[in-house]
C-alpha cells in the first residue's frame, strides 16, 4: 500500500470498514472475518520486489489465513470459510446440527 520510496516509516496503522444492506448482528462476524485478516496481511507484510499482484496471492499467505481462520473458530468466532477447505484438526471442527435442533 505504501511505496518503497522512504515513506513507509510514516505509516502508523490501517483500517478496514464493513458496511452493507445485507449485514446485521447475525452475520457480521461471518462477513468481517476473514476479510479483515486479509487486510492485515496486506498492511503488515513487507512488500516484495516484482509484480505487485504476484506478491498479494501466495500459498504461504493462503495457509496463514486458513490457519488463522481455524484459530478464530476454535476461539468461538464464527468466521466464514476462506474457500473450499476445512480446519483439519479435530478440535477446530465446527459443531454440526441435527434436523431436530431446528424443530421448535
Amino acid at each position: 500500500l505504501v511505496s518503497s520510496d522512504g515513506r513507509q516509516s510514516l505509516l502508523v496503522g490501517g483500517h478496514a470498514s464493513m458496511w452493507g444492506e445485507r449485514v446485521d448482528p447475525n452475520n457480521f462476524f461471518q462477513r468481517v472475518w476473514p476479510r479483515t485478516s486479509a487486510v492485515a496481511e496486506q498492511l503488515w507484510t513487507a512488500p516484495r520486489k516484482g509484480n505487485r499482484e504476484e506478491t498479494r496471492i501466495t500459498s504461504s499467505y493462503s495457509k496463514r489465513l486458513e490457519k488463522f481462520r481455524c484459530f478464530m473458530v476454535k476461539q468461538g468466532v464464527p468466521a466464514s470459510p476462506i474457500g473450499p477447505g476445512f480446519c483439519d484438526h479435530k478440535e477446530f471442527q465446527q459443531p454440526t446440527f441435527a434436523k431436530e435442533d431446528f424443530n421448535s
